[in-house]
């Protein structure tokens, strides 16, 4: 084969490439085609995501200091009383924020409730960090079915909340802390905000 002719075979590759890549991520994209079934978060990924703002908590809002920097937050979200659940989800999240680091400024943590709790102030003893937000009656509703959905036998949930006020995953009370700590360290790794 002549230099010429290698030459405009090479240029017949080169230019028909992006035509190529581009019909190619179009029907895997338009069929599912070769699109991996599995993901490598360790949380329920909630589809669609629910917001913040439109549950009326704190006025649609998670953040507690409007002078910082929107964070993610681990939101705890017991469907009745703060009990022994409740408790074992709070010592996993603070073991959680503890094992991030210097990244844990990033990262918030917040107790949602509806009832004023006794053990709130030895909540705050245990738990320093800890933000507590109460709620009204009703704003709750659509997180309490998501736990009993999801998680039929658990009286708490955790969900994740990015620094835009989504509720992006969920994940059992019952659950390894690992599997937090490693979606949270992967999203923050990835996230350009909070």
């Amino acid at each position: 084969m002549s230099s010429s002719r290698k030459n405009k075979l090479l240029l017949i590759i080169i230019l028909c490439t992006p035509i190529v890549v581009m019909a190619l991520s179009s029907t895997m994209f338009k069929t599912g085609f070769l699109v991996p079934s599995t993901t490598t978060n360790r949380g329920i990924l909630l589809q669609p995501e629910l917001s913040i703002e439109k549950l009326n908590i704190n006025n649609g809002s998670l953040w507690l200091n409007k002078q910082v920097d929107p964070h993610w937050s681990i939101v705890i979200i017991p469907t009745n009383k703060c009990m022994e659940q409740c408790e074992q989800a709070l010592y996993l999240t603070r073991q959680v924020h503890i094992a991030l680091g210097k990244e844990a400024n990033r990262i918030q943590r917040i107790l949602l409730n509806t009832q004023i709790n006794p053990l709130q102030t030895e909540l705050k003893n245990q738990h320093p960090r800890l933000n507590y937000l109460p709620s009204q009656p009703g704003h709750l509703d659509p997180l309490a079915k998501l736990i009993k959905h999801n998680f039929p036998e658990d009286n708490v949930g955790i969900f994740l909340v990015d620094p835009l006020g989504n509720i992006i995953m969920q994940y059992s009370a019952k659950q390894n802390g690992q599997d937090l700590l490693k979606d949270i360290k992967h999203l923050l790794k990835i996230s350009l905000i909070g």
